[in-house]
């Protein structure tokens, strides 16, 4: 507006709401027992606290549980935004790095009306592979990878308009394909991968997104997720842990062993307007097993 117009008009105002979330707390707990005589043994002769490793491992197992549940949840909300773009955008980010056919895949979603899985799970299509010419070998086809990896992230940062995308997950084959193709220079991606075997997680960056993997994926399950961690104030989903870890005994009264659970009460809370917008998820085809 000129200036006369601007001195006559109020500016357009934006108010805040406050809303409320009620949500359920669930639990996961894990028992461990022992005999007496394994806890006075392995003291005595080796000097190993028994409970204390137990615990130990109760703790671990907890916290590969709760991994497992928050990935599964950022998975499904990375599908649910990519399905999204596709309609709304025709983005399809899916890879084919092997198949001369379109196929379609599948995976499950969640919404106000319900979980979708199964064979009511949404399914988007995985183009054909794209052949640019006789220069191509197996290099400049993993090398797309990384490719589509970039651009989810950068779909992120158009669509959550929130920040580009700071976190990849994958499972070892895809990682392998990122690692085998570490400082490329004919198509240079920047990217901190190590070649060293053993470096699972993280594996490394690429354009600044920390890669990680995944070690409950199967070899055949190449699904990406490309995600950005926000702030607590930020949309996405958020962990909140009621009780995190404790720790409780007890002696059975039978045989005197101890016995101990320890439980964890939390909840997953998708936080903020279109919290999906901060993942995406696609699906690499490699029907004739490049990977190996």
């Amino acid at each position: 507006m000129d200036r006369a117009t601007g001195e006559t008009q109020y500016p357009r105002q934006l108010a805040l709401e406050v809303f409320t979330k009620f949500v359920t707390v669930g639990t996961q707990q894990i028992a461990i027992a022992c005999t007496q005589e394994q806890v006075t043994d392995l003291n005595k002769q080796w000097g190993i606290n028994v409970m204390q490793m137990l615990e130990n491992a109760a703790v671990n197992e907890l916290s590969m549980t709760i991994n497992k549940q928050i990935l599964s949840r950022l998975f499904s909300l990375g599908w649910k935004n990519h399905l999204n773009a596709l309609y709304s955008e025709g983005i399809n980010l899916n890879l084919n790095v092997g198949g001369a056919a379109t196929v379609t895949k599948g995976f499950a979603i969640y919404d106000e009306t319900g979980v979708h899985e199964g064979a009511d799970a949404p399914t988007m299509p995985i183009p054909a592979m794209v052949n640019y010419g006789g220069f191509e070998n197996r290099a400049t086809i993993l090398n797309r990878i990384a490719t589509q990896v970039i651009t989810a992230g950068n779909v992120i940062n158009q669509r959550g308009r929130r920040g580009p995308a700071n976190f990849v997950v994958c499972n070892a084959y895809v990682a392998t394909a990122l690692q085998t193709n570490a400082n490329y220079s004919f198509a240079p991606i920047a990217n901190t991968f190590s070649q060293n075997n053993g470096s699972l997680y993280p594996l490394g960056t690429v354009a600044g997104m920390t890669v990680y993997v995944d070690p409950n994926m199967k070899a055949g399950d190449n699904r990406v997720l490309v995600g950005r961690k926000g702030d607590k104030d930020e949309p996405g989903v958020h962990f909140c842990p009621y009780l995190m870890a404790e720790k409780i005994s007890t002696i059975a009264e039978a045989t005197m062993s101890p016995k101990m659970v320890v439980k964890s009460r939390y909840t997953l809370v998708d936080v903020g307007w279109y919290p999906e917008t901060q993942y995406l998820t696609f699906w690499v085809e490699s029907p004739d097993a490049i990977f190996v």
